[in-house]
């Protein structure tokens, strides 16, 4: 991804997104970015405000954890 002027994204990044479930309409999440890539090594490059986190590397996504909503609960009794 690209900047208006030409350079690829570097670093992290908050996009703001439509939400129809949110009360304020849009919801947002942070992207980590390398060379114009969603990348982060050995962590998460993209976290949702919800709680959803996805693994990505060089642009290819790997693997997601669900929002905390969706997750199966452990009781701890």
């Amino acid at each position: 991804m690209k900047l208006s002027k030409g350079q690829v994204y570097e670093g992290e990044r908050v996009i703001n997104y439509t939400d129809p479930k949110s009360p304020f309409k849009f919801s947002e999440c942070c992207i980590k970015f390398h060379e114009g890539r969603i990348h982060c090594s050995g962590n998460y490059a993209v976290y949702f405000v919800d709680g959803h986190k996805e693994w990505w590397e060089n642009g290819k996504f790997i693997t997601a954890t669900p929002a905390y909503a969706l997750q199966d609960k452990t009781p701890l009794d």
